[in-house]
């Protein structure tokens, strides 16, 4: 997972049309499979193109009038092959006039970040690892402390089972444990 986004822009006060982009750039080859845009309560379009080296041009996602509740992993019909050097753009257009209704304040300037507005796409890809590859350097660590920790609740539940009855009961007095 890639994070485009951008941090650093500020929409004027009662600004209709403020459009904002970013942009990602393959260092190898690789394949898109799916796309996660975050916008706010300002954002009006959303737009992830990609430009391959040889100058081709695909529209992955368009999302003519943003709605908040949009905020979706969107899984490309079939991934797309990213050669190195391919450049994918997230543009987002946004509204901070009076004419936007989800605004809060249209007179305010609004800046990037957390109590502001937000650009963000999160791109989902693959390098071309195999299954094998990717089981032992992504998904088995990411396990790895859940399977020890309920390896070691187990091991101390039925370890406790064996424990309990002797110390209540002794070698002579039968208890279930």
């Amino acid at each position: 997972t890639e994070r485009l986004g951008n941090d650093d822009f500020t929409i004027k006060a009662g600004a209709e049309s403020t459009e904002v982009s970013a942009s990602y750039t393959f260092a190898a080859d690789g394949e898109i499979l799916g796309l996660n845009p975050v916008l706010r309560l300002r954002g009006k379009s959303l737009k992830v193109t990609a430009k391959t080296p040889d100058g081709k041009s695909a529209e992955l996602l368009n999302i003519a009038h943003w709605d908040n509740n949009y905020h979706f992993l969107y899984q490309l019909c079939a991934p797309m092959a990213a050669p190195k050097g391919t450049v994918v753009t997230v543009s987002a257009v946004y509204d901070n006039s009076a004419m936007n209704a989800a605004n809060p304040d249209p007179k305010a300037d609004v800046k990037a970040g957390l109590n502001g507005e937000i650009l963000e796409g999160w791109m989902l890809y693959s390098l071309g690892a195999s299954p094998t590859k990717v089981l032992l350097r992504v998904v088995l660590p990411q396990v790895m402390p859940g399977i020890l920790s309920g390896g070691i609740i187990v091991f101390a539940l039925a370890a406790s089972a064996f424990a309990t009855p002797a110390i209540i009961g002794g070698r002579r007095l039968k208890v279930a444990a």
